[in-house]
Parts: C-alpha cells; structure tokens; sequence
C-alpha cells in the first residue's frame, strides 16, 4: 500500500508542477469519479460519484457517496462486501484569483457501513477452515491536500493525499472461542488487512489518497 501511496505522491506533484500556467475554467459545478476504490487496493472494490459546487470564491463544498459491488474483492481477500460510504468535504484552493482549482486544502468526514465474507482457519481441536462474516461502521476525519485541474474541454483532474483519524467498531459472527482462535492468516501475506479484522471499537492515524476524473457542468 505504501508503494502506491508513493505513485500517488509523485502524481500530484507532477501534474501541479505540469498544470503550472495552463489555460483552465473556473468550474462552478462539476461531477466527479474516485478511481482507485474500484481497484480494490485496500479494501472492498467499491463505486464512488460525487459533485463538488462553488460556494464563495475559491471555497467550494463537496460530496460523494457510494457502494460496494457483491462478489467482486478487489486486491484484497474480502469477497460479497455490501455497504455504502458517504464524504462530505470543505475545500480551500490556494489562490487570491477567486477560482476554485489548482492546489488545495480541505477537511474530509467520512462515514463507512460495510460487511463482507472472510475464510480462514480456526486453530480448535480438531482444527477447521470456516468462512464467517465480518461487519463494521467506520468514521473518520482527515485533513487533505491536492490539485484540481479543470480544463477547457470540461475534463477534471482531482488528485489528492492526506491524513487524519479514524474510528472504527467491529464484529464478526465467530463465537468468542472461535475468534480467540482464528489465525487472520499471516502478516506477511495480507499487510493491512491483519488488522483490519480486530474486532471492537478502535481508533487509529488515517491515511487517504485519491484519483477523480469528472466532468464540468458549468
């Protein structure tokens, strides 16, 4: 995940430092499509669109929502997620020409339903494999920076990175023996989603990053 993270990065910096001096429109309205929850790369493959609107000179409000797809896992283990995922997000674009793109600041909450299928092995005697269900409402709230691009084909570029924190309450249908008794397979083979199982109500330091592609509707 870090590795991505760090392609990320590097994006958002070339495309500010290339976008530098280009010829974009104000959007004043425009709707947008986070890409990377469709690959699945940390969690559930999901859908995402949302539509950001100008409110006050280079302050702008945005929102977005969606779900995830039934049987589709993504990069990571966990299969037949459903689910949904509600932003909300004030943005301030780093300028004094009253126009809401370029580079950015923003405060971000989230709020995340989700539940999906995990198989692993359940070290009893005699020991079992077992597929269960596990199920969590997630919240967080982080502190971004990024860079629109809105061209004057209408096209929006929105690439971004950030930090914050997060606040999650989980449960699984293992009895209590059987969870003290999963193994969660190892580590070194699923990264994050090790812990991403620890049922109870957890918080932890949030990192976010993302690619939109929309459209400008004025």
């Amino acid at each position: 995940m870090i590795k991505y993270r760090s392609h990320l990065i590097i994006f958002l910096f070339f495309l500010s430092n290339f976008s530098f001096g280009q010829d974009y429109i104000d959007p004043k309205l425009c709707i947008e499509s986070n890409l990377l929850p469709l690959l699945g790369i940390d969690d559930c493959s999901s859908y995402r669109v949302g539509a950001e609107l100008k409110i006050h000179n280079n302050i702008s409000a945005y929102v977005e929502g969606g779900g995830y797809f039934s049987g589709v896992s993504g990069l990571q283990i966990p299969f037949n997620a459903k689910g949904y995922i509600a932003k909300a997000e004030i943005k301030l674009y780093l300028n004094r020409d009253k126009v809401c793109y370029g580079n950015y600041l923003s405060i971000e909450g989230v709020y995340k339903k989700q539940s999906y299928d995990w198989t692993d092995t359940i070290k009893l005697v005699p020991q079992y494999i077992k597929t269960f269900r596990m199920s969590k409402n997630v919240e967080c709230l982080d502190v971004k920076y990024g860079y629109l691009a809105s061209f004057k084909s209408g096209i929006i570029i929105d690439v971004y990175t950030g930090i914050g924190i997060r606040f999650k309450d989980v449960s699984s249908t293992l009895s209590p023996q059987e969870y003290n008794s999963v193994t969660f397979g190892k580590y070194e083979d699923y990264g994050d989603t090790f812990y991403e199982n620890v049922i109870g109500k957890l918080s932890c330091f949030n990192i976010t990053m993302g690619i939109k592609i929309g459209y400008r509707i004025k």
